[in-house]
């Protein structure tokens, strides 16, 4: 059977080790801090939740946004009703959600750092903090932030951008966004 890693627990991670686990590959879904809050990431469109119902079907704690106020300088504000609504989750209950569907389907879920990566005549030889680690496959979903994003590919600045996010509490159903100059 053919074995695969999956480098990553945040969603992309967690949703392709519950994918390759239920079509029977032996999957090692890999990551040093696994579920884990951050403000960003936890946003689902209707293109997301229509096209895979579990993330709207479910018992996790969401909140439905279903209007968005846009707001500039120059052109003032204009409020939108949205079509369907966006589902927004604290980080660490999506990931705990998409990490727990990995485990269902068969995945191993290992807490812990890749140190090394070494590509092998057959597969990949992986070196974590606990010891060593082969596959044939190996899925590299690590976010931006980690220093294995660059396997397989070489990313330049004008593939990334800025973004700045904020926890703020508060019980509301739309999103105001406001674009500066």
């Amino acid at each position: 059977m053919k074995r695969v890693a999956v480098l990553g627990g945040g969603p992309a991670g967690a949703f392709a080790a519950e994918q390759l686990a239920s079509a029977g590959l032996e999957t090692m879904l890999i990551d040093e801090k696994l579920a884990w809050e951050k403000p960003c990431g936890g946003g689902l469109t209707f293109k997301a939740y229509n096209q895979y119902p579990f993330l709207i079907q479910n018992d996790t704690p969401k909140k439905r946004i279903t209007q968005t106020v846009l707001t500039t300088r120059e052109a003032g504000s204009v409020k939108l009703e949205l079509e369907s609504p966006l589902l927004i989750y604290s980080r660490y209950d999506l990931n705990s959600m998409l990490l727990n569907r990995a485990m269902r389907a068969g995945a191993q879920v290992e807490k812990t750092r890749v140190l090394e990566m070494n590509r092998q005549e057959r597969g990949w030889l992986l070196r974590t903090k606990t010891g060593s680690f082969h596959a044939d496959y190996c899925i590299v979903a690590t976010g931006a932030r980690n220093p294995l994003r660059d396997v397989g590919t070489q990313l330049s600045a004008d593939d990334a951008m800025s973004a700045l996010g904020y926890y703020v509490p508060g019980q509301r159903d739309r999103i105001d966004i406001q674009f500066l100059p």
